[in-house]
């Protein structure tokens, strides 16, 4: 894709496929996406352990193993 329908196609924000847009014109923010959810999803991990909330700790545990997923694969087939 050429960088001035690139360009064209990132600055129309009210698209109702703006976000793929945006993915399209940088692949990093996808990374970084993933990147965020990984941290946040750890986070989640280490608040239900220093709380003992071990009962509750597959949800978030899960949702961590998906976003370390989803961040790997994008490591190794960016965009």
């Amino acid at each position: 894709m050429s960088q001035d329908r690139c360009s064209r196609r990132c600055s129309d924000a009210t698209s109702p496929i703006s976000g793929y847009v945006v993915e399209e014109c940088s692949p990093l923010v996808g990374f970084a996406a993933a990147t965020g959810l990984v941290l946040f999803f750890a986070g989640a991990v280490v608040a239900h352990v220093r709380a003992r909330a071990f009962y509750k700790l597959a949800f978030p545990g899960g949702f961590l193993a998906l976003a370390i997923a989803s961040l790997a694969l994008d490591a190794v087939a960016p965009g």
